[in-house]
């Protein structure tokens, strides 16, 4: 998958939402440099660092399903 293919969405959520909206490409994925370990764990810990990095505070996450069950747990 790539970010490139949200990016239609990305928009449209943002102007019916009024808020920043944010696609991103995990590691392994889209224009994202090919990373080891691919795990759910380890891309939920570039979720975070990406939230920290960024200062965002209130967010709303949609994605795969277990990569955020790990989230979520750590």
């Amino acid at each position: 998958g790539s970010k490139r293919n949200w990016h239609s969405v990305a928009n449209a959520l943002s102007n019916e939402l009024n808020r920043p909206v944010y696609a991103l490409d995990l590691r392994n994925h889209g224009e994202s440099p090919h990373a080891k370990p691919m795990t759910y764990p380890q891309m939920a810990l570039d979720v975070t660092h990406f939230i920290q990095k960024h200062n965002l505070e209130r967010i709303s996450l949609s994605g795969v399903d277990d990569m955020f069950n790990e989230f979520r747990s750590s």
